[in-house]
C-alpha cells in the first residue's frame, strides 16, 4: 500500500497563531491557502490515486475537494483524521499552550488540555486508521488530507518512530508525505514535508 498524506492549505488561524483544533467555526482557508490547495491539486493531478480520505474539518475538506477534481475516485470524509482536540485551549494563541506545558512540567506531546487530547491520543487514533487501511486496501494508493499535528502523529505510527522525533519535522501547509508499506505492513519513508509545488 502507498499512502500520500498531505496537509490542508493555510488558514487565517495559522497566520495568527491560534489553535484551531476541531472547532468548525475556525480554520477557514486564506486566499493564499486556496491558491496553495490549487497548486497541490495540480501537482497530484497525474498521480495514481485509488481513493481520497479527508478530515471532516472545513480546511481539509476544501483542500481535498481541489484535489478530487482531477480524480474520479471514491471521496470519504471522516472525523478519524481530525486535528488534535485542544479542549479548553481551542481558540487560544499557541503561547497559552506553552504556558500550560511549562506550568505542568510536561511536553507538547504529553500535555492533555482539559476536555482535549494529547498527541499520544492522536497517535492511537492514527494507528487505528492506518490498521484499517492496511487491512482493507493493501494494494491501493490512498490519499489522506489532514492536519499538521495529526500528520506528525500518523507518521510516528506509520514509520514506528517516537512522537518526540516526529515533532522535529515540519509539516508545511499543503506539504506532501509519501509512505510505502510492504506485505507485512512495515512503512518506509519515500517523501516527507515536500512543498516544491509552492516554489
Amino acid at each position: 500500500m502507498k499512502i500520500i498524506l498531505v496537509r490542508h492549505g493555510q488558514t487565517f488561524e495559522n497566520v495568527s497563531g491560534v489553535m484551531q483544533g476541531q472547532d468548525e467555526l475556525l480554520g477557514r482557508l486564506t486566499p493564499l491557502g486556496v491558491a496553495q490547495a490549487e497548486k497541490l491539486a495540480e501537482r497530484l493531478a497525474s498521480e495514481k490515486i485509488d481513493m481520497i480520505f479527508s478530515s471532516d474539518l472545513n480546511r481539509a475538506v476544501k483542500t481535498a475537494g481541489a484535489i478530487s477534481q482531477f480524480h474520479d475516485v471514491p471521496f470519504y470524509v471522516t472525523s478519524d483524521l481530525r486535528e488534535r482536540n485542544y479542549g479548553a485551549l481551542t481558540g487560544c494563541l499557541k503561547e497559552k499552550l506553552f504556558e500550560e506545558i511549562d506550568s505542568a512540567g510536561l511536553t507538547e506531546v504529553s500535555l492533555r488540555p482539559l476536555d482535549g487530547e494529547n498527541y499520544h491520543d492522536v497517535r492511537i487514533r492514527g494507528q487505528k486508521f492506518l490498521n484499517r487501511l492496511l487491512k482493507e486496501y493493501p494494494s491501493k494508493t490512498v490519499l489522506m488530507v489532514a492536519h499538521g499535528g495529526y500528520n506528525r502523529a500518523f507518521l510516528s505510527a506509520a514509520l514506528n518512530v517516537p512522537l518526540d522525533e516526529m515533532f522535529s519535522i515540519s509539516q508545511g501547509n499543503t506539504c506532501v508525505n509519501i509512505i510505502e508499506f510492504d506485505e507485512n505492513g512495515i512503512g518506509k519513508e519515500v517523501l516527507i514535508d515536500c512543498t516544491v509545488h509552492l516554489d
